[in-house]
């Protein structure tokens, strides 16, 4: 496999998936500097409205990580970037579910972004304040590094 696709799933795409893409491409990009033109990391939303930018307050937490979104516009997830993904990484089990349900996604390349550190969901932000996105965003950071080691894996098969 030359380049491995990977692609974060939320709902609206202007905070989770934004932020976790910009987190793993960080990442990768410091620690696998070698690896780093291996992934392709894109990030779109189920329910997402073509082009928004990032949630306000998605953009000054991210900023207190050195990440920048002022460039992100939301994606709606299609058929078309799904097929075209090699690992999907959704946020919670409904958008898991709807990614194998509703878009035939095959079950061993969706999971969940928590699948190799604690399973647990990670919840939606955008109704809360800055300490909320804090909270999520910390609770994404900690999944990034089982991810990345996931993904360096493929590139090994």
């Amino acid at each position: 496999m030359n380049l491995i696709k990977t692609l974060f799933v939320c709902t609206g795409n202007t905070c989770r998936s934004p932020f976790a893409a910009a987190a793993l491409t960080d990442f990768l990009k410091k620690h696998y500097p070698q690896q780093e033109d291996y992934f392709s990391v894109k990030s779109a939303g189920i329910y997402a409205r073509e082009g928004r930018p990032a949630s306000i307050l998605a953009l000054e937490v991210a900023r207190e990580y050195h990440l920048d979104l002022s460039m992100h516009r939301s994606t709606v997830l299609t058929t078309s970037s799904v097929r075209a993904s090699h690992v999907i990484l959704t946020m919670t089990h409904e958008h898991l579910n709807c990614l194998k349900d509703q878009f035939s996604a095959p079950s061993n390349k969706v999971f969940l972004m928590s699948q190799w550190l604690d399973g647990q969901e990670i919840l939606d932000p955008f109704t809360g304040n800055a300490n909320t996105y804090t909270q999520v965003f910390e609770q994404m950071l900690l999944c990034i590094p089982s991810v990345a080691e996931y993904l360096l894996s493929l590139i090994e098969s």
